[in-house]
């Protein structure tokens, strides 16, 4: 589960809507074990689900009456079948504490369909939950992912062949001098679909070494960071690519990440400063 799910859990700050960017099969099985944790009768003391109570068997059958799953029946969401959907999320719990309610492919939401949404983000019924799923962020209105709680994950399995090489640079980072740190970060800026795929390995081999220092299973890339040094590097590498969206140009991008990784106070370069929230 992602680490923002399992914190929320475990501080009990569950937000009214999250949207999940990732492929369809990571994000819903991530939403099906949150939704099963908030109406677990005996969760753990995170917030995990005990997986053996009445609603989390009955969520693992895909049965629980109040974790509801809608996706498009057409290209888009069609507007009439979606507002009526949308009416529904207003009626009582049955069983659960929380009634879930997971919105697949919300990137085929479409405009219209989004429009109809928004007055249930901002007003929401009291103890639901929505949980949006997307692959594309580009065709989510900005309106609906303001309203909600985003969290991005990386494919592993598409990232694969380059996790190799992103996780030897890392480990090469600290040994590097300024001048070379300062080379690699010009080198960087040349290549930006590059630039921006090492951002996206460098997100999955922090966070599976961040889950392995919370107790998690031993990850694949292990890097010699403590914990809240691979929290530091984690949210650095995830700021990367949304820098780039103010304009930062590439080079600065690496180059922040670079020295941050290098330093051993878990990484503050220039005027940026990475911190555990």
């Amino acid at each position: 589960m992602h680490s923002t799910l399992k914190k929320d859990l475990n501080a009990k700050n569950i937000a009214h809507a999250y949207l999940l960017y990732g492929s369809e099969a990571m994000v819903f099985q991530d939403a099906l074990d949150f939704g099963m944790a908030l109406n677990c009768l005996s969760p753990d003391e995170e917030g995990m689900a005990c997986g053996r109570c009445r609603p989390c068997v009955l969520s693992r059958e895909g049965c629980f009456p109040d974790c509801v799953v809608t996706e498009p029946t057409k290209t888009f969401y069609e507007v009439d079948l979606f507002r009526k959907w949308l009416k529904n999320t207003y009626l009582t719990a049955q069983e659960g504490n929380y009634r879930v309610f997971i919105v697949k492919e919300a990137d085929r939401l479409g405009e219209p369909a989004a429009n109809t949404f928004l007055k249930t983000l901002e007003e929401p019924a009291a103890n639901s939950v929505f949980l949006l799923l997307a692959e594309n962020p580009d065709k989510i209105l900005p309106t609906v992912e303001s309203r909600c709680r985003v969290l991005r994950y990386c494919g592993k399995k598409e990232l694969h062949g380059n996790l190799e090489e992103i996780w030897q640079t890392i480990l090469d980072l600290p040994r590097q001098s300024a001048e070379e740190l300062f080379a690699l970060s010009e080198k960087a800026a040349k290549d930006k679909e590059g630039l921006k795929a090492f951002f996206e390995g460098a997100q999955w081999i922090l966070k599976e070494n961040y889950e392995a220092a919370l107790g998690g299973l031993p990850p694949r890339h292990p890097l010699p960071f403590d914990e809240d040094k691979l929290w530091n590097l984690w949210q650095a590498a995830i700021a990367g690519p949304m820098l780039a969206e103010y304009q930062v140009t590439p080079r600065l991008i690496a180059e922040n990440f670079y020295f941050a990784v290098r330093n051993e106070n878990g990484g503050t370069y220039g005027n940026h400063c990475w911190r555990p929230l």
